[in-house]
């Protein structure tokens, strides 16, 4: 049974074009679909609506604060690259280390 996903939640996508890529939650949605953001393809400005079923929850939460309503969008978007670079780094050395 798959868990419920939370708003801030880092998610790796199991199918479709973006598969194994890493996307932070924003939003939530009915009938289990939410709102994905990797800060290059899929920005605070256009996010994109995913079914749950094809995100993995990777066990980690964003350490950054996402606001849809800021004034500078471009710099939200460059904050959430640099955090799920940082997370798959981070995730990366466990594994292969």
């Amino acid at each position: 049974m798959m868990e419920k996903l939370e708003i801030g939640q880092i998610v790796r996508s199991n199918s479709g074009r973006d598969k194994n890529r890493l996307f932070i939650v924003i939003g939530l949605s009915d009938n289990g679909y939410v709102y994905i953001v990797d800060g290059k393809y899929k920005t605070v400005q256009t996010p994109k609506l995913k079914n749950a079923k094809h995100l993995d929850d990777m066990k980690r939460v964003a350490s950054i604060q996402i606001d849809e309503e800021t004034t500078d969008p471009e710099s939200q978007n460059a904050t959430i690259r640099k955090e799920l670079k940082r997370l798959g780094n981070e995730m990366e050395e466990v594994v292969y280390v």
